[in-house]
């Protein structure tokens, strides 16, 4: 839809209750939007996930799911396994992006990264950081997910032709207690 803000989505299904964490639009075109969200089980559920976007239809669309261990799972829904967020976007066409967090709460949290591109470039996961998931398609952009067992204030990316890109960084509290977290894009 030319012009058009994209609705910010929500998340049902696969008997959990998913909550937005961060949302970034992008400061260049407002049709392009990064979302992450969040959801414990101590059990993972089963079945299809629905992403709505309030009847909006959509040019382009992606996602990606992550699941994590050993997460921090006190809070309403698993939300103080969260313990803060940053969202950056590129303001032209360029080939690297950085989010930076604050300083970490501990050092046996770690470091999350979610990015979005409008076109199909290549994306790669930033220094030190492993790749939990890539998906490039003319139809849809590319998505890039990130992880790192450390604490790291500088969750970047690369891509392989100038582009328009938006990103999350995530704090992820560490716990000694098993439970199973889930973040969505």
């Amino acid at each position: 839809m030319e012009g058009v803000e994209a609705n910010t989505p929500t998340v049902t299904g696969a008997s959990m209750t998913w909550t937005a964490v961060a949302n970034r639009p992008s400061t260049l075109d407002n049709r392009n939007k990064l979302t992450v969200f969040r959801s414990l089980n101590a059990s993972p559920g089963s079945g299809a996930l629905t992403i709505d976007f309030a009847a909006q239809g959509q040019f382009r669309s992606a996602w990606s799911i992550s699941e994590f261990g050993g997460m921090k799972t006190s809070g309403t829904n698993g939300a103080d396994a969260v313990v803060q967020s940053a969202s950056n976007d590129g303001s032209g066409s360029i080939t690297s992006l950085t989010v930076t967090l604050g300083a970490f709460a501990s050092t046996d949290n770690a470091t999350y990264g979610a990015f979005s591109a409008s076109t199909n470039a290549a994306i790669s996961p930033g220094a030190g950081f492993s790749e939990l998931g890539e998906a490039d398609g003319a139809s849809f952009g590319s998505i890039e997910t990130e992880w790192k067992n450390s604490n790291d204030t500088s969750v970047d990316t690369t891509f392989g032709a100038s582009d328009h890109v938006c990103g999350i960084a995530i704090e992820i509290a560490a716990s000694v207690s098993a439970g199973n977290f889930f973040l969505v894009l």
